[in-house]
């Protein structure tokens, strides 16, 4: 049980140490009950951590948001995590980033706003 618990813990660390940086996408995919309909906006995605602040940053040609990583935890497979986060107004949201490799992550982000309820981001690490 020791092993299993501490094998928990290291593949958790480990994916989350490789989610640092800034990462780039090309467009968004938005959810509806057909599919995925894509919209072009491009934009960055900057994961920021230190002692004291942990956000994740959005960044488009019309818009800023930043958002303040509430907690981290494992989802449902080894390559995934949940992320719950607030914004600077108190509300809430949460992605599910899936590591795809290295430099490639999938970002599917969740919330009770009225036109960003649910949609994904394709993300290539930034060089």
């Amino acid at each position: 049980m020791k092993k299993l618990l501490f094998f928990l813990l290291l593949s958790i660390t480990s994916l989350a140490q490789n989610i640092k940086g800034t990462y780039e996408f090309q467009f968004r995919e938005n959810r509806t009950p057909t599919g995925w309909d894509k919209v072009n906006v491009n934009g960055l995605v900057i994961f920021y951590e230190d002692t004291k602040t942990n956000t994740v940053t959005i960044v488009t040609p019309t818009r800023k948001e930043l958002l303040y990583v509430q907690s981290r935890q494992p989802f449902v497979s080894k390559d995934s995590l949940l992320y719950t986060l607030i914004d600077e107004n108190k509300k809430e949201c949460s992605f599910r980033i899936v590591l795809i490799n290295q430099n490639s992550l999938e970002l599917y982000y969740y919330s009770d706003r009225v036109d960003e309820k649910y949609y994904r981001l394709k993300l290539i690490k930034k060089v």
